[in-house]
């Protein structure tokens, strides 16, 4: 699928909502970051709370989850939570 097909699919399949927007932005949207933009979206969502670990290979879950559980308390505090997705009616 090309990037036009794929970003007009996503329009017509999420309109305004935010899952409609491209994922890259826009060359205007990335034109208007600036550093303290950057740094503000990494405090608020960079954090424990939104992390996601994945491990595989031949580890015993036991082991990994102790490891983790030690090495997260410097993880930054959550922030204030994502914003609610609209509900939409049937």
């Amino acid at each position: 699928m090309t990037s036009v097909a794929r970003n007009l699919m996503r329009a017509s399949l999420y309109g305004s909502h935010p899952y409609g927007l491209r994922n890259s932005g826009t060359p205007e949207s990335v034109g208007r970051l600036d550093r303290d933009a950057m740094l503000d979206f990494f405090r608020k969502f960079v954090t424990g709370k939104n992390a996601v670990i994945a491990v595989f290979g031949n580890v015993k879950a036991e082991e990994v989850k102790a490891l983790f559980e030690r090495n997260s308390e410097n993880f930054p505090p959550a922030s204030p939570p994502w914003p609610a997705s609209p509900s939409r009616k049937p």
